[in-house]
C-alpha cells in the first residue's frame, strides 16, 4: 500500500487503477480497484479473487497500520504462548455457559447466585476430573446441520464420544450422571 501517492501493487506487480474515499455502515473506508485487464488473465487470480477484477476495501490508515502489525504480531511465539492461557480460559467459560447455564441464574439474591456458581464450578472441575481419569475428551468439534444429513457417501467413523458411565453406575460406585449434578444444584 502506497498511502501518500494513493495506490497499491498486488503480489504478482500489477498496480491499481482506482483509489476512492466511502463509507461503509458509517465509517470511512478505502476503496482499491486493480484492472480487469490485468487480473483477468492472471495465473493466481482465484487465489486473489472470485470475480474478474480484484477489488480491496480497506480501514483509514492508522487503522490498517495497527491492523497489519497486530496480525504479524499474532504470527510470533510469544504471542501464541500467552494466547494458550487466553484459550483455556475461553474453553472453560464455554463449558461453564454450556454444561450449567451460568449465563442466567436461577435464584434472586447475590448469595443464592453465588453459591451456584460455586457448585457450578465444582461440576465443571468434577467433570474435568473424570474426563481425566478416563482419557475421554472434554469438548468435542461442532457438527453442522447440513454436515449431519450424511450427503456424503464415502463411510465415517463416529463423530462424538459418548462417556461409558453417563447416566450409569461407574466401577466406584458414584453416579457420574450431569442430569443428578444439575439436578444437585437445582435444589439450592
Amino acid at each position: 500500500m502506497h498511502w501518500d501517492e494513493q495506490y497499491a501493487i498486488c503480489p504478482k506487480g500489477a498496480t491499481s487503477r482506482y483509489w476512492g474515499s466511502t463509507r461503509m455502515d458509517g465509517q470511512p473506508r478505502t476503496v482499491v480497484i486493480f484492472p480487469e485487464w490485468d487480473c483477468r488473465n492472471c495465473k493466481v487470480r482465484t487465489s486473489c479473487t472470485n470475480g474478474f477484477t480484484r477489488r480491496l476495501t480497506l480501514h483509514p490508515r492508522e487503522e490498517h497500520e495497527l491492523l497489519q502489525r497486530q496480525r504479524a504480531e499474532q504470527n510470533t511465539d510469544a504471542w501464541k504462548q500467552r494466547y494458550t492461557k487466553h484459550a483455556g480460559v475461553e474453553g472453560a467459560i464455554s463449558q461453564a455457559v454450556r454444561a450449567t447455564g451460568i449465563r442466567r441464574s436461577r435464584y434472586r439474591g447475590q448469595a443464592k447466585t453465588g453459591l451456584a456458581h460455586v457448585f457450578s464450578a465444582a461440576a465443571i472441575n468434577l467433570h474435568r476430573i473424570d474426563a481425566h481419569l478416563t482419557g475421554r475428551p472434554v469438548g468435542t468439534t461442532r457438527r453442522t446441520h447440513f454436515a449431519d444429513l450424511n450427503l456424503d457417501p464415502r463411510p465415517r467413523g463416529k463423530t462424538r464420544t459418548r462417556h461409558p458411565w453417563i447416566g450409569r453406575q461407574s466401577p466406584a460406585g458414584a453416579d457420574t450422571s450431569s442430569v443428578q449434578v444439575t439436578a444437585l444444584i437445582g435444589r439450592l
